[in-house]
């Protein structure tokens, strides 16, 4: 976990700086008492759902999750019905 800023704006340019400076790696903005960011070698199927954002950083470039990783996240997660 690596603190993002005060605000989604800053939280934003710290994923892209991230993402830069940590190439290979998938990066994306999470809330838990504050902002944060997740940094991953491998991109995990549940990362739509923990993400604040509907995007990731990958190599410095913002990219929107697809439906097909939104469809599999929540294939992925149990219910209780």
């Amino acid at each position: 976990m690596v603190e993002a800023g005060k605000n989604i704006t800053a939280a934003k340019k710290a994923a892209k700086k991230a993402s830069i400076h940590h190439q290979d790696h998938y990066v994306y903005v999470f809330a838990c008492f504050g902002l944060f960011l997740s940094i991953q070698k491998s991109f995990n199927i549940h990362n739509p759902s923990d993400s604040l954002l509907p995007v990731y950083w990958y190599n410095g470039k913002e990219k929107p999750f697809t439906s097909q990783q939104v469809i599999a996240n929540e294939n992925a997660t149990p219910t209780l019905h």
